[in-house]
């Protein structure tokens, strides 16, 4: 019985993210799908019947973890591109005791259309009073530690961001602008800052929305030019769409 029940939710699972895709279509179109809405309706009830937990032990290891992994070094010099709440900024701090970690936002919400349904676009969901509330709340929980500086943030776009870096780090986590033009100008800056035997995760691969496939697709075209090497990549089953490169040897 619990096999069923795990394998419901891994076709559910596998299936609205396929469709997600289509589905941002439907919606800029305003066109309405019944079939999205019961792909996510029974999404939702899988969810709340509690086996998504049991799901991410069984198919998924923790992001933390895949880092530990694949992380030599001791006190890491870090940074994240893409902090929003600072969530997983602060998972990064209680377990990597990194020497410094650096968090890159620019906290905006982008007006052109492209951006409509992504939590920085500016519509009802996100819009700048709420991107600038995001970066007080944000930076207000990491005092402590900017007053100890082991952390920094940097309201600013990572294209800028690069312009202006002079650190070298041990490990770069990429969650920002997910669009390929974006997510390969991210890679190709974060190969240049990047220490001997360092690392680079990016988040949401082999994962579509409203970037459509923008981040597997930047990692492919690295991939092909022998400019990066993967090390881990997380397949549609795996609940944490992770993958972790590094530089081509």
């Amino acid at each position: 019985m619990l096999n069923c029940k795990f394998n419901i939710f891994i076709l559910f699972k596998i299936v609205s993210n396929k469709c997600r895709t289509s589905f941002w279509h439907f919606r800029n179109k305003k066109i309405f799908s019944y079939n999205h809405f019961l792909i996510s309706l029974l999404y939702y009830l899988v969810i709340n019947l509690n086996y998504e937990k049991n799901y991410k032990k069984l198919f998924s290891k923790d992001r933390i973890e895949l880092i530990k992994e694949n992380l030599k070094v001791l006190k890491p010099f870090i940074l994240e591109v893409g902090v929003h709440k600072g969530e997983f900024s602060n998972e990064l701090l209680k377990s990597l005791y990194p020497k410094k970690l650096v968090l890159v936002d620019p906290w905006i919400a982008f007006e052109d259309t492209i951006y409509k349904n992504s939590w920085y676009g500016n519509s009802n969901h996100s819009n700048q009073q709420i991107q600038d509330k995001l970066y007080y709340e944000t930076k207000k929980s990491f005092s402590k530690e900017i007053q100890e500086n082991k952390v920094e943030i940097l309201r600013e776009t990572s294209d800028n961001f690069f312009l202006i870096n002079k650190y070298k780090f041990d490990l770069i986590y990429i969650d920002g602008n997910h669009l390929y033009e974006f997510v390969k100008r991210d890679i190709d800056n974060s190969l240049n800052v990047l220490n001997e035997n360092g690392i680079i995760v990016l988040d949401d691969y082999n994962l579509t929305g409203w970037w459509s496939d923008g981040v597997t697709k930047a990692v492919k075209f690295y991939e092909e030019k022998k400019l990066i090497k993967v090390i881990k990549r997380h397949s549609i089953f795996e609940y944490h769409h992770q993958c972790l490169i590094k530089k081509y040897p």
